[in-house]
């Protein structure tokens, strides 16, 4: 499949999971953004990165580039990820057709993301988003995170 074309269904695989979802979804045109997607639930804006890939390397792992390689009047330079240019990376192994979430603050920094397809998630939109937004809004738990907490009255019992 052509990488162009391999980007795009990614990014609209994505858009249509995120509409599934009740989610608003407004994509980038110029293809010059730093994010791909940026997507609204409940007053939460999410920005996005796509990123693909359609082969499985020799290790048994898709590979994804996450570095960009910049030309200047010299020489080519290369940029590791910048985790605080998205909220959510999603990669979209075209083989498996399937979409896996990462944090972006979790890549800071690095050249590339390794998956391996045993490790599939196949509910990892909805972790991946619960996961972000607890950490954005404390007061954010729900099912099996909330935790019943006890307190001493002062005089011994426990309420």
């Amino acid at each position: 499949m052509d990488t162009n074309f391999q980007g795009l269904f990614g990014e609209q695989k994505l858009i249509l999971e995120l509409i599934k979802n009740n989610f608003d979804v407004f994509s980038s045109i110029s293809g010059k953004s730093k994010v791909d997607l940026v997507a609204i639930k409940n007053n939460i804006v999410f920005r996005f990165q796509v990123k693909s890939c359609n082969s499985i390397n020799k290790y048994g792992t898709y590979e994804i580039q996450l570095k960009s390689v910049r030309p200047n009047r010299t020489e080519n330079v290369i940029h590791k990820f910048d985790g605080l240019s998205c909220d959510i990376l999603v990669a979209y192994c075209s083989s498996h057709d399937v979409l896996q979430y990462f944090t972006c603050l979790e890549l800071d920094n690095r050249s590339q993301l390794n998956i391996n397809p045993e490790n599939f998630d196949a509910n990892s939109i909805n972790k991946i988003l619960r996961d972000y937004t607890q950490n954005i809004l404390p007061d954010n738990a729900e099912d099996e995170d909330i935790v019943q907490t006890t307190t001493s009255n002062g005089s011994g019992n426990w309420e």
